[in-house]
């Protein structure tokens, strides 16, 4: 939902099957689009991780999704 703020972004993190980031993009729009050169071969046990970030505060809960 937006939150009305004049600076809005979503930070993404994928990670890997132990948690360590592998790759973390920002947005200001509520949508991303990557290349399959920019995501790892084999993403078994990985999970993206988006997260709302305020001006106001700071970044929200994150959705995970698990691959």
């Amino acid at each position: 939902v937006p939150l009305g703020e004049a600076w809005e972004a979503y930070e993404v993190e994928l990670r890997d099957l132990n948690g360590a980031v592998i790759a973390r993009w920002s947005t200001a729009s509520p949508q991303l689009v990557l290349s399959l050169s920019e995501l790892p071969a084999d993403l078994s046990g990985c999970s993206f991780s988006v997260r709302q970030v305020s001006e106001r505060y700071g970044a929200g809960l994150a959705s995970v999704l698990q691959v």
